[in-house]
């Protein structure tokens, strides 16, 4: 199968480049300023392909051994999208995530969605295509490791994005408990729970 990397450099990315290449995957990257940009540029990509199906993955995700064939396996001729769940090292859970498997005969309608200045654009466009009629498929199997062995910087980033986007989720879920136990011993979680904690700190009292 085809892999679309969209990536902004991260530390990881030559990691999610071995994982598919080892399942024999053709890997292809894609870098824009947003990620926005970089999907339609994806989008565009795959359109070329001479293939049914084509894999996004994101450069701080590290496919699993064994991934693509359960994503072949689950494979179904009429749906739009099909995604995963994957292992989330900061936040050690497991969560739904990429990889993302697109239908490419379907993905020239999902060009003409106006998606780009989408808070959420593949949520966005996922959405609009079910709308329309046509299929997602979701399968409970952990395909993939996602922010495994980023820069200092992006973790950081990610906690006070996080915060800002699911600060209620975070605080009702015994996260804030568990990255205070690991974060003794663990560098990237103390630095993924100062970034939540910068985020609620300069955030006291805003609602």
């Amino acid at each position: 199968m085809k892999v679309i990397i969209v990536h902004r450099h991260e530390r990881s990315l030559n990691l999610s480049i071995r994982s598919a290449a080892k399942q024999d995957c053709e890997v292809y990257l894609v870098s824009k300023p947003a990620f926005a940009l970089s999907l339609r540029e994806a989008f565009k990509m795959a359109i070329g392909f001479n293939d049914k199906w084509f894999i996004l993955l994101g450069g701080d995700q590290i496919l699993k051994k064994g991934a693509i064939k359960i994503i072949k396996s689950n494979l179904q001729e009429k749906i739009f999208r099909l995604s995963g769940w994957g292992w989330d090292h900061l936040l050690m859970k497991d969560r739904m995530m990429a990889p993302c498997v697109y239908n490419i005969s379907m993905i020239k309608e999902a060009l003409n969605i106006d998606f780009v200045d989408q808070i959420q654009p593949e949520s966005f466009i996922l959405k609009t295509m079910v709308n329309r009629g046509h299929k997602k498929l979701i399968i409970k199997e952990s395909l993939a490791i996602h922010d495994y062995c980023q820069y200092r910087s992006d973790i950081y980033k990610k906690g006070y994005f996080e915060a800002s986007k699911f600060g209620g989720y975070i605080k009702n879920n015994n996260i804030i408990e568990n990255l205070q136990r690991v974060a003794l011993y663990s560098r990237d979680h103390r630095i993924f729970l100062k970034g939540i904690n910068d985020y609620e700190a300069n955030n006291a009292g805003i609602n």
